[in-house]
């Protein structure tokens, strides 16, 4: 199994082994695809925007590899704790030796008292709504297989009480509790994009431009 050297900036995750021309194909396809999804829907946490996103990425040239959906649900006598749902999503992607840190990366945040407060901000940091329904989305690091770029979009939905990160570790009892998780794995078709990318960067610059400068500055 080949090495990745993963260096992290700003909590920006840089894998050293892709490519240039493919970090830059998956920024302008995302931008592309990500302008074209708010047209429709602006809301990035949405399922529509998720729904939406998907559809324009394929329209670029990005071949669904594998999709998937995980669905949990509680009765009216269950209970759900995120953090085990959470490891039973991830579990079949990761190696054992993966599986055995992130159980003990979760069990340090329960356990531990000397991260709660680090925890405490993050948290306080990235959430500005804690009410539900949750809904987040977001890319996994962009890899190659095949010899072509490939990345994985994710999209989860909760719809119980989430005030803070330890409600990761709270069981939850509820009529309604549930939880969703949408997964798509893509690879970009790399002969396709080098034919269109010139009129897709195109079209960038163009509605870039036009938006500079026309934007009302108070300088």
């Amino acid at each position: 199994m080949a090495k990745h050297k993963v260096i992290a900036v700003d909590q920006t995750i840089v894998w050293t082994t892709v490519p240039k021309e493919f970090i830059d194909a998956f920024n302008y396809t995302t931008t592309f695809a990500q302008a074209a999804a708010r047209v429709s829907n602006r809301d990035p946490t949405s399922r529509a925007y998720f729904d939406t996103l998907k559809l324009e990425y394929q329209r670029v040239g990005w071949n669904v590899l594998q999709a998937e959906k995980v669905g949990y649900q509680v009765g009216h006598e269950g209970s759900i704790v995120p953090a085990q749902v959470i490891s039973r999503i991830l579990a079949p992607y990761l190696t054992g030796k993966q599986r055995r840190q992130m159980s003990a990366l979760l069990d340090a945040m329960r356990t531990d008292n000397r991260i709660h407060d680090f925890c405490s901000f993050f948290w306080s940091k990235s959430h500005v709504g804690t009410n539900p329904p949750k809904q987040t989305m977001s890319f996994g690091p962009l890899v190659v297989e095949l010899g072509q770029p490939v990345f994985n979009c994710i999209y989860y939905a909760f719809d119980y009480q989430a005030d803070s990160w330890r409600s990761m570790f709270v069981s939850h009892r509820s009529s309604s509790a549930n939880l969703q998780f949408y997964r798509i794995k893509m690879m970009l078709n790399m002969p396709l994009y080098n034919r269109y990318k010139s009129i897709l960067i195109g079209r960038l610059e163009e509605k870039i431009k036009e938006h500079v400068e026309q934007t009302e500055l108070d300088l």
